[in-house]
């Protein structure tokens, strides 16, 4: 790959993975760290993280256990990472290169950008990355795949750009870096996130209304306001997400959804 990292990068992430192992007893939050620790010293608007049952090449898998950290809606979670979830990770023309890659590297984490992986008019024939475009502002795109296990499951990771930034080849390996010494974390954390986006896509429109408020950082009195509602009304929406989500309190809701810095 030939790039250098530099040294003050490398320290940062390897303060950040002892950090996670820390935090590894309570997932959301440890989920969190590592999103914004690579997001902060890597670079980027949102990040992605999953699981891929089997990556081996010619193999069509969904992704499952995701979690997107850093996009700001019910909407552009669910174009993010809801497609890969309900369908296949092949919706992203990247995937198909970046399985091969990883075969061939033998069990170690696998890291490349999105111009190493297809041309630029591949890019513009994809349905899926067009609508993340549209969407998200999502213009480019840096993947890993980390194996777990003995077999092809692994763990995806998507790190995200708006605007016309792209990645660099240090940011690649500075990426790389981090995930062949946290490879070990992340079938730990992720698996018992849970599949987030799985129960937003079935939400009925008035509950994902109401958890696009509160990730706004609205109160309940404000929601109810806005929407013309009783705050007794709001206030059992807020009950219903809770319970669809699995979470106790608005931090743990807010936990799953964390925005970047």
């Amino acid at each position: 790959m030939g790039a250098r990292v530099g040294r003050g990068t490398t320290g940062t992430l390897i303060g950040l993975l002892g950090d996670l192992h820390d935090l590894a007893h309570t997932p959301a939050d440890a989920i969190a760290e590592l999103g914004k620790g690579l997001l902060r010293n890597i670079g980027g608007d949102a990040i992605g993280i999953g699981e891929v049952p089997d990556f081996s090449p010619g193999v069509s898998a969904p992704l499952v256990n995701a979690i997107a950290i850093g996009l700001k809606t019910a909407r552009e979670l669910e174009v993010a990472i809801g497609r890969p979830m309900t369908q296949s990770i092949d919706c992203d023309p990247a995937m198909v290169p970046l399985r091969r890659l990883t075969a061939r590297a033998r069990g170690r984490a696998t890291t490349a950008r999105q111009s190493d992986l297809i041309s630029a008019a591949t890019v513009r024939r994809s349905s899926y990355l067009d609508e993340l475009t549209r969407i998200t502002g999502i213009q480019d795109v840096m993947y890993s795949a980390i194996p777990v296990g003995s077999n092809a499951r692994v763990v995806s990771v998507a790190l995200w750009r708006e605007r016309a930034r792209s990645f660099r080849l240090r940011d690649r390996e500075a990426m790389n870096t981090f995930h062949r010494a946290a490879g070990s974390l992340y079938p730990r954390l992720v698996a018992r996130v849970g599949e987030v986006v799985h129960v937003v896509h079935d939400l009925r429109p008035s509950l994902r209304k109401t958890l696009d408020a509160l990730l706004a950082g609205l109160t309940e009195k404000e929601i109810a306001h806005r929407r013309q509602l009783s705050t007794h009304t709001v206030h059992e929406y807020v009950k219903l997400l809770y319970t669809r989500l699995g979470v106790s309190s608005r931090a743990e809701l807010l936990a799953l959804f964390v925005k970047a810095p």
